[in-house]
């Protein structure tokens, strides 16, 4: 599991780093009284039916017992905010075929802006 603690950084995972049936988790977490922002550069995950054929899930939280934001599979636009200082991301790609991945940027908020 990758910790990121900066206040802003870029998580990935391209095409040529991306292996049938792998799981990778990121565990962002920024000073306390802030909050977590994703901002989705680019995301190409395969949407297969029920995202079977993988998925990005966020958590609004510290780890997969926490409350889900959002599942994505295929294409998705619009950022994402945590409603504390945490966010887990637990990604699966079962299948590639040739599907580019994703690169996120993530940043710190005061959640006073609208994200």
């Amino acid at each position: 599991m990758g910790l990121l603690t900066a206040p802003e950084g870029q998580i990935s995972r391209r095409r040529t780093n991306i292996t049938f049936n792998m799981t990778c988790q990121w565990k962002i977490e920024v000073v306390e009284n802030m909050r977590v922002g994703l901002h989705f550069s680019s995301i190409d995950i395969p949407g297969c039916s029920q995202c079977s054929c993988g998925q990005l899930n966020i958590y609004d939280g510290s780890n997969t017992s926490t409350p889900m934001i959002e599942s994505i599979c295929g294409n998705h636009h619009g950022d994402i905010a945590s409603s504390g200082n945490t966010l887990f991301l637990y990604y699966e790609a079962v299948e590639n075929q040739g599907y580019s991945g994703f690169m996120i940027q993530y940043y710190t908020t005061d959640g006073k802006t609208c994200i």
